[in-house]
């Protein structure tokens, strides 16, 4: 297999084995146009993006082509590069699947699962595979995390039921739409919103799109939160995220507030 082709979930070698580095990082933008070839072409799977000691780092991507959303793992730049093109339209027919809000660390799960399986085979997997967070595991589909490389049923099971058992479990909607309509719903709900709120309502939007409502409550729904004030970024918070080296955060909270120079001298925004 060529030193740059993603790994996916039909490869019968070891995919927690990174396949070396190759001689020039690809950039997220890169990897992201494969994935969404390969995604293109095969069922739902799994691909590596990047190189553990590589520029980017590495970064797991799942696939769901009955809801055409890209669920992307890890805390690397190459995990944020990827999550942010995607959300800007950067993969035309494919979404950014929902992840809980949180950053949870995954070592939480250590041993909760070692008790429900007596085994630290489960989470070695998980942290084999790039999860970084709790969040990010209540995130991934159960016929996902059942097909990663030696995971199983069985692994399923016992993950589901630590999510339980710590207050984790998934989102989910009672009544989903069908899987081809969700990105046509999404779009419908974000052409209502400003946006810093398609921000600040991201995962809700994404979790609404997948409902069964009809269209019209969908855009009455984005309607009224378009309606909603935005309140104003504080520096002194983007001070300390940006001291802290927390730069995904740092965006997260400035992209759903208004910046600091829209405001009047009263803290209101200006021209209100």
């Amino acid at each position: 297999m060529p030193a740059n082709t993603p790994w996916h979930v039909g490869d019968r070698d070891d995919p927690g084995k990174d396949p070396g580095i190759a001689a020039e990082d690809e950039s997220p933008g890169e990897v992201l146009a494969g994935i969404v070839s390969e995604a293109a072409l095969s069922r739902d799977g799994w691909a590596f993006a990047g190189w553990r000691g590589g520029r980017w780092g590495q970064a797991r991507v799942c696939w769901v082509r009955a809801e055409r959303a890209l669920h992307v793992v890890g805390a690397s730049e190459m995990a944020s590069g990827l999550r942010e093109l995607i959300a800007r339209g950067g993969a035309p027919g494919w979404q950014l699947r929902p992840v809980p809000v949180g950053r949870t660390p995954l070592r939480e799960l250590a041993e909760p699962l070692l008790t429900a399986s007596r085994s630290n085979r489960y989470y070695n997997l998980l942290d084999r595979n790039c999860f970084s967070t709790v969040e990010e595991v209540a995130a991934t589909p159960s016929e996902c995390l059942g097909s990663l490389y030696q995971a199983g049923p069985k692994m399923v099971t016992a993950v589901h039921e630590v999510l339980r058992l710590i207050g984790r479990d998934p989102l989910r909607v009672v009544n989903p739409a069908a899987g081809g309509s969700v990105a046509d719903r999404r779009a419908l709900i974000m052409r209502h919103m400003p946006g810093e709120l398609q921000h600040r309502y991201g995962e809700f939007s994404d979790w609404l799109a997948r409902s069964s409502m009809p269209e019209g409550a969908l855009a009455a729904i984005a309607v009224s939160l378009s309606g909603e004030p935005v309140p104003t970024a504080d520096p002194i918070v983007c001070l300390l995220l940006d001291t802290a080296g927390e730069t995904e955060l740092v965006r997260f909270y400035r992209s759903s507030h208004r910046p600091a120079a829209a405001a009047g001298g009263d803290g209101a925004p200006a021209g209100l």
